[in-house]
């Protein structure tokens, strides 16, 4: 039997080599770097907007509750800052390991007649008011 002389000028066999596969990923990473990096300011103003949000929340919950609350009750506690557990159950809150607690003001704001008080909340950096008439 005779078999054919196999030939030096053969195809190459498909595929590529470890040099341009290394150097494809080189590239690609060099390409996606700042992609990556550009999202970074983007997360932090989420995380920043998810916080006050909660903040948010929570002093709003707050002065519906303290709002809640009689007039003359209020009016007995007119002060910078009150403590809730005076008046009624302390509110805390925990956000991602850190406990908070609202400030309750109680303020006069008549200009001296009486009969209309503000109630502020203050959580961190959001404050939230509203007034309240005696009945």
């Amino acid at each position: 039997m005779n078999r054919p002389a196999p030939k030096d000028d053969a195809a190459p066999a498909g595929g590529f080599t470890l040099a341009e596969v290394v150097l494809t990923l080189l590239v690609l990473a060099l390409a996606l770097a700042p992609l990556i990096l550009a999202f970074v300011p983007s997360l932090r103003a989420a995380d920043y907007a998810q916080t006050q949000a909660v903040f948010v929340s929570q002093a709003n919950g707050t002065l519906s509750r303290i709002t809640a609350l009689p007039y003359d009750q209020l009016a007995t506690n007119l002060g910078a800052s009150v403590s809730l557990g005076s008046m009624a159950s302390e509110e805390r809150f925990t956000h991602r390991g850190v406990t908070y607690t609202p400030v309750v003001g109680i303020t006069d704001a008549s200009g001296g007649t009486g009969g209309l008080i503000r109630l502020s909340v203050t959580v961190e950096s959001v404050q939230l008011s509203t007034l309240k008439a005696s009945p």
